[in-house]
């Protein structure tokens, strides 16, 4: 489930609560118009003992 494409320190309160719920890891959308900051990220998910898959939407190109 995604919550919100922009993923950076103000998100910390809800990977703690993710774990608490009793998930094993996060599922993260990755975008180049909202890029995370992966450093904080990885930081948060150890923290917090998730693992992390990621999901991103590429845009076809009408050329193919």
């Amino acid at each position: 489930m995604v919550w919100t494409t922009r993923v950076d320190e103000s998100r910390a309160a809800l990977f703690s609560r993710i774990r608490v719920w009793g998930f094993d890891g996060a599922e993260l959308f990755l975008s180049p118009q909202e890029p995370a900051d992966i450093p904080a990220v990885r930081k948060m998910l150890e923290k917090n003992k998730l693992e992390c898959t990621t999901c991103s939407v590429i845009r076809a190109s009408a050329t193919w």
